[in-house]
């Protein structure tokens, strides 16, 4: 969801330039940099980094993979697995129900 994240306002480039400041670099480009610790409050927690930019709003975190440009998560998530994560749904179950006219 990191991945997906874009600023859509004022206040959410404000917190994301926050966030950028906290880790020092940018979580949304550089996310295979966090580290999952059971310490959800530790500094390079991603699920900390997420409830920063989204303010703990489920709908903006929806927006973060609904609908959010293909090219975009893949070039994010060249280092995190994303890409060859979404490379395997195209490459193995859009095979099984067949590629869109």
């Amino acid at each position: 969801m990191l991945c997906g994240f874009d600023a859509e306002d004022e206040l959410e480039l404000a917190r994301l330039k926050a966030v950028k400041a906290r880790l020092g670099f940018d979580p949304c480009t550089r996310s295979h940099e966090l580290t999952a610790h059971k310490d959800k409050t530790s500094k390079r927690s991603p699920k900390l980094a997420l409830r920063e930019l989204n303010a703990s709003d489920l709908d903006r975190e929806r927006r973060c993979w609904v609908g959010v440009a293909l090219p975009m998560l893949r070039e994010r998530g060249g280092e995190n697995g994303l890409a060859a994560y979404l490379g395997d749904v195209r490459d193995r179950l859009v095979g099984l129900f067949g590629r869109p006219a």
